[in-house]
């Protein structure tokens, strides 16, 4: 069956030029069985006035608990562990 990486995103608003991830969730699947689940939240890169104030509404936040956030390159460093948990990068 192989290797699925399931995941959802919460951003702060809908234009992918501005806004931000803010919530990255994750499931890994491995032939069939799950075998991880991730959940990062991440502090968004933009200022405060690019942030739509209907996406907080609908992920449910408020500015100052997104600024409470860990950093993107936080969570990068930590995917980037977890994708060589289950990736063999020399093995295509």
């Amino acid at each position: 069956m192989g290797k699925i990486f399931w995941f959802d995103v919460e951003t702060t608003g809908i234009d992918s030029k501005v806004n931000s991830i803010i919530q990255l969730a994750a499931i890994i699947e491995i032939n069939g069985e799950i075998v991880d689940e991730i959940e990062f939240k991440i502090k968004p890169v933009e200022d405060q006035s690019k942030v739509s104030q209907q996406a907080l509404a609908v992920n449910g936040y408020n500015y100052q608990q997104l600024c409470e956030f860990g950093s993107p390159e936080i969570a990068k460093k930590e995917l980037d562990l977890i994708f060589n948990k289950y990736i063999d990068k020399y093995d295509k």
